[in-house]
This record gives structure tokens, sequence and C-alpha cells, in this order.
């Protein structure tokens, strides 16, 4: 009976042994439980965001390719504007060239008008001294002549010429 007892003592401890094993092993099994809970709510975390990084990324792609379809439209447009800026440069020395000749133009006219000035100012001496009452002869005249009278003398002479055959006739 002493067996009995002391094997029924050690079924008794053996089984306090068990129920605080169980009462560990039921709180690591809840414990686990919790964990695996956070775990499956951090997946569902990581897969919504997985499913917001996806959304994104293809929202970037469509994005991009509005980038990349700007960029060669824009690209296109700067190739046109450097085509028209080389033009428009060209069309500039070409009116630089112009008004570098109508410079030299305007100049040769100024010298021109000098000399017609300075012309216009004998002829005025010339035909003061011709309405004064001093009388000059036809050789005199001749001998102030510029290039110009000459060419009116020869017409007014042609002029008289052509009257005279007529009156002639």
């Amino acid at each position: 009976m002493i067996e009995l007892k002391t094997k029924h003592e050690k079924s008794k401890q053996d089984l306090n042994s068990l129920e605080l094993e169980h009462d560990k092993l039921t709180a690591n099994a809840s414990r686990l439980s919790n964990q695996l809970k956070q775990f499956q709510d951090e997946v569902k975390n990581l897969v919504h965001s997985n499913k917001l990084l996806s959304q994104e990324l293809d929202d970037n792609k469509e994005y991009i390719g509005k980038l990349r379809a700007n960029n060669e439209k824009y690209c296109a447009e700067s190739s046109q504007l450097r085509k028209t800026k080389e033009e428009v440069v060209k069309e500039n020395n070409g009116l630089l060239d112009a008004n570098r000749e109508l410079k030299s133009q305007l100049n040769e006219a100024r010298d021109l008008s000098e000399i017609l000035n300075s012309e216009n100012q004998a002829m005025k001496a010339q035909i003061e001294h011709l309405c004064t009452d001093n009388a000059v002869s036809y050789t005199h005249l001749r001998a102030h002549e510029t290039s110009l009278h000459l060419v009116c003398r020869l017409l007014l002479e042609k002029k008289k010429k052509k009257k005279k055959q007529k009156n002639k006739k």
C-alpha cells in the first residue's frame, strides 16, 4: 500500500506537473495565436500596400509614357525652332547687308547732293552775274558750263534746230 500511496502521490505530482505544463502550453498557444493574428493583420496590410503600390506603379508608368510623348513633341518643336532661328539669322544677315548697301548709297547720295548744291550755288552766282546789266559773251558762258548745263544746252539747241527745219518746210 505504501507503494500504492507513493505511486498515487507521484501520480498527483505528475498530474500537477502536467496541469502546469498544460497551462504553459495553453498560454503559449494563446500567445502564438495572438502573434498569428498580428502576422495575418500585417500580411493583410502588406497585401493592401502592395496593391496600392502596384496601382501607383501603373499610374507612374502611364505618367512616364505621357512625359516621353511630351518630350518627343518638345524635341520636335525645339528642332523646328532651331531651323526657324537659323532662317531668321540668315534673313537678319541679309537685312544687315542690305542696310550696309543702303548706307553706302545714302553716303553717295549725300556726296552728290553736296556736289549739286555747290554747282547750284555756282549757277546762282552766274545767274546773278548775268542778271546784271553787264553783257557776257557766249564763249564766256560756255567756259563756265557744267555737265548738267551742257546736256540742257544741247537739248535746247536740238529743239531749236527742229523748229527751224519746220519753219523752212
